[in-house]
């Protein structure tokens, strides 16, 4: 579907068989906003039904479901398109330098781009626990899995100096790719292609018959035997996946224009309703002291990296304030049900 439209909106590549800069940086941005959709939906359900769609633990590991549920639904258009979700979506596919598919190049391939995600996923966390720690944000190490306790100090001191630029390096190496196959010196657009000898063009008409032969067994009652059960189930999986996102991106663009054009009303402050004034008994309870407004309520000393909570309206230490959350998920004083996105930070 998206391939069809690259024809009508003329973004095609002058080069046959060659995508554009353009369907490649789509193509990335998609693949990155999967994972996030894919956790909005838990975390959704898991707040608001949580006994009764899904088990705790899906919430509680996240990572694990989603590299699980990832590498299945990747490894079907491994298969079937030769190309991850997001490239399949473009009607693109991974194919050798030569142009010829290399089968072996391409799992490895597969394997690197489930793998390298979630890994990256796990180091984002383990360095943002590491320096909140290191700047006093985090008091209490063992409520965090993601902790490195019992690690050598000066090796995870030097991991919070050193992954930001690690990271900066890959992102660097990857512009250069990126930028080297823009202007036709380089026929790989990322570094794991580059490795790998891969580049990514678009579906042969070979490619497009198989997809098709493989889809009108999914709907042959002959070919749902006992044997193929346990294929015909992932197959359908991964097109139902690949059928969701593009009636979903469909939907949302449809809900964009509803809520845009048709059905929003302008807000502004004096349309917005007045909060109910708070009790004499509330008032007496958070009432601060001239000599208190510059502690913290929850340590009684100066404020640490000032952090305002908006429901409420109080500053605390941000390593005070965010174990607290954590734990009870209200304020400590007007007992208003608060979470951690309701932190924001104070810079003087």
């Amino acid at each position: 579907m998206a391939a069809a439209a690259n024809n009508v909106t003329g973004t095609v590549s002058d080069d046959e068989g060659r995508p554009s800069i353009f369907e490649l940086v789509s193509q990335q941005g998609f693949a990155h906003a999967l994972r996030p959709a894919f956790f909005h939906i838990v975390k959704t359900l898991a707040e608001g039904y949580p006994a009764r769609w899904l088990p705790p633990f899906m919430y509680r590991n996240f990572d694990e479901v989603y590299l699980a549920f990832d590498s299945l639904v990747q490894w079907h258009y491994m298969l079937t398109r030769g190309a991850t979700l997001s490239e399949a979506f473009y009607g693109l596919e991974r194919v050798t330098k030569n142009g010829k598919i290399n089968t072996n190049r391409v799992k490895v391939s597969f394997i690197l781009s489930v793998i390298l995600p979630y890994l990256t996923t796990k180091l984002d966390k383990v360095h943002k626990t590491e320096s909140d720690k290191l700047s006093g944000a985090v008091t209490n190490s063992e409520q965090d899995p993601t902790s490195c306790r019992g690690r050598n100090p000066k090796l995870v001191l030097v991991f919070i100096k050193a992954y930001p630029f690690v990271k900066a390096f890959l992102d660097l190496i990857n512009l250069i790719c990126l930028l080297r196959y823009a202007f036709g010196y380089s026929k790989s657009h990322h570094l794991l292609f580059l490795s790998l000898g891969l580049r990514l063009t678009y579906a042969s008409p070979s490619r497009a018959k198989f997809i098709q032969e493989k889809q009108s067994e999914l709907f042959s009652p002959k070919s749902w035997s006992f044997s193929r059960f346990p294929t015909l189930l992932l197959r359908s999986l991964g097109e139902s996946v690949l059928f969701g996102v593009e009636m979903g991106s469909f939907f949302v663009q449809f809900l964009d224009w509803w809520y845009n054009d048709r059905r929003r009303e302008r807000v502004t402050l004096t349309s917005l309703p007045v909060p109910p004034a708070l009790s004499e008994a509330d008032q007496n309870f958070v009432a601060i002291t001239p000599q208190e407004k510059n502690l913290c309520p929850l340590c009684r000393r100066r404020f640490k990296n000032a952090t305002a909570l908006s429901t409420s309206g109080l500053v605390f230490c941000y390593g005070c304030i965010t174990p607290y959350l954590k734990t009870h998920g209200k304020c400590p004083l007007t007992s208003i049900t608060s979470n951690m996105h309701h932190l924001i930070r104070i810079f003087n």
